[in-house]
């Protein structure tokens, strides 16, 4: 019998009838297909963290072509443009907030940096707004100016941004939108060359923009008061004057008191109604952002000047002031009359009672002055009459401390109400406290501020006129009601009498007796609750 040979194992093969040949074959290119997906998916996986790096590495640009917008947003490029000009030292920032109201002085004026030009910042709300309290920027206090254009663009100037200074030098080379608001207020091309320093003086003031020429139109107010106050400031050796410890209570007293609804706001603070704990004390608080270097000085101004200022009977009393988290809280006598502008509003003011507001006031002012200390905002809306009919100055948040110098610049304030000399950028003294005096007592007589319909008409009229129509019915007043007022807007700031002189008028004598302005006061409330009901 034959012997049985061995059959060879299988060896790897391509042919058809080999099942493990075709199964391991299947097997080494699934292996390797799966291995070319890993290192595709390793190679995507790559590209994208490269991509990822590079994006992230774009963002700091390289040190020889730095912009503006790269300047505000990485502090390295900051390090390495001061690393360039070492021996320059960094100018102010043209975006950093203005610390102060009112149409800076040529002094402060500063050049932006030529090398790197500002970056745009975004627009700014049109009108006159009240600033919300705590917003880094303060502007000056919302007037009864009708609401302005803005911004303004157009040719003839640079007019970017608010932070861009107007190049303009006369009437042909300002913005159109410029040239309109002008001609609105029938201020001519040949008014506004002529009086250029009063129209640069009205654009800077009411549009919050800055003109390149203004600090050599300006340069005699640069020379004879170097130290420009545009808000309340009390300089060291003013008696008023208070260290820091003296001006604030300890902030735990604030919880005495629980706040109530929001009575007013302005352009500085809020204020609010509020009770004293467990009595039924009612109280008024001031709420001021204390927050920046400035909040600071100007808040402690305006405490220590409250609570010299206590002592008058015609000034509204502060009762405590404290410091709460951001906020200092300024504690006041709650006046529960109301504004003498809201009286007149509803109110037909006559002689007498137009003398008994007039001699109130004047007595508050000449306690101002007599303790070297100017309002700078005095119209009927900051002054008030209790439900005594007692009249009160209020809002001192503009008040101006005289002390080595007898002259101060800076235009602020209410338009309606400012001096000549103010709007023409001129130094001025106790005297622009008694035009803004006249001006309010026209406002009652006439139930309205000359010039209303248009605030720039208004301030050009003032600065190059000053008041040359008084009464709307000039045959209604008496010539002691003429003179008085007439006095007290003298044009001429060295001819305007003061405080001691306007109290020894003889229309004073006319005055109401406290009985009837009470009645005076109860009709308002009257008129004030028939228009509630109404609503």
């Amino acid at each position: 019998m034959a012997e049985k040979k061995t059959a060879p194992e299988p060896v790897l093969s391509r042919s058809a009838n080999s099942t493990p040949s075709l199964f391991k074959i299947f097997t080494k290119d699934s292996k390797e297909k799966d291995k070319e997906k890993e290192k595709e998916k390793e190679k995507k996986e790559k590209k994208h963290k490269e991509k990822k790096e590079k994006k992230a590495s774009s963002s700091v640009p390289p040190k020889a072509e730095s912009n503006n917008s790269d300047l505000l947003g990485a502090p390295n490029v900051l390090q390495l443009h001061a690393a360039r000009r070492p021996s320059t030292p960094a100018p102010p920032s043209p975006l950093a907030a203005p610390t102060t109201v009112g149409t800076a002085s040529a002094q402060q004026r500063g050049k932006s940096l030529p090398e790197v030009p500002p970056m745009k910042p975004p627009a700014q709300p049109t009108g006159n707004a009240v600033v919300a309290p705590g917003q880094p920027t303060e502007t000056r206090k919302a007037s009864l100016a009708p609401s302005l254009d803005l911004p303004v663009t157009g040719s003839g100037a640079e007019t970017n941004s608010h932070a861009d200074d107007i190049t303009a030098r006369n009437y042909e080379e300002l913005p159109s939108d410029m040239q309109k608001l002008l001609g609105k207020a029938k201020i001519s091309k040949e008014k506004a060359n002529a009086d250029w320093v009063i129209v640069v003086a009205i654009l800077e003031f009411q549009l919050k923009k800055k003109f390149v020429c203004a600090k050599d139109l300006y340069a005699d107010e640069k020379e004879l008061a170097k130290n420009p106050q545009l808000r309340i400031q009390i300089p060291p050796e003013h008696p008023f004057h208070l260290p820091p410890e003296k001006l604030y209570s300890e902030s735990t007293a604030a919880i005495k008191y629980a706040v109530g609804a929001q009575l007013g706001a302005g352009g500085f603070g809020v204020v609010f109604s509020a009770t004293k704990a467990g009595t039924t004390e009612k109280v008024a608080i001031k709420k001021l952002p204390h927050v920046t270097s400035t909040h600071i000085r100007h808040n402690g101004a305006e405490v220590a000047l409250m609570r010299a200022l206590t002592q008058h009977p015609n000034v509204a009393h502060l009762v405590d002031a404290f410091l709460v988290g951001q906020e200092a809280w300024l504690v006041m006598e709650l006046i529960e009359g109301g504004a003498v502008t809201e009286t007149c509003k509803r109110y037909n003011f006559e002689e007498p009672e137009m003398a008994y507001v007039a001699d109130g006031m004047l007595q508050a002012i000449q306690f101002l002055h007599k303790n070297k200390v100017l309002h700078r905002d005095l119209k009927s809306a900051n002054l008030m009459m209790t439900i005594q009919a007692e009249i009160k100055l209020i809002d001192f948040g503009l008040c101006c401390a005289l002390s080595a110098s007898e002259l101060k610049t800076g235009m602020v304030g209410s338009p309606f109400w400012m001096s000549p000399e103010m709007i023409r950028h001129e130094p001025y003294s106790y005297q622009t406290d008694i035009w803004s005096f006249g001006i309010t007592m026209l406002e009652l007589a006439n139930r309205v501020p000359p010039n209303a319909a248009n605030v720039m008409k208004a301030m050009y009229t003032t600065a190059k006129e000053g008041c040359t129509e008084l009464f709307l019915h000039p045959k209604h007043w008496s010539a002691d009601c003429k003179d008085f007022i007439t006095k007290a807007l003298t044009f001429d700031p060295a001819k305007r009498p003061l405080t001691d002189a306007m109290l020894k008028h003889p229309f004073l004598k006319k005055s109401a007796n406290q009985k009837h302005m009470k009645k005076v006061l109860g009709s308002n409330f009257l008129d004030q609750t028939l228009d509630v009901l109404n609503m």
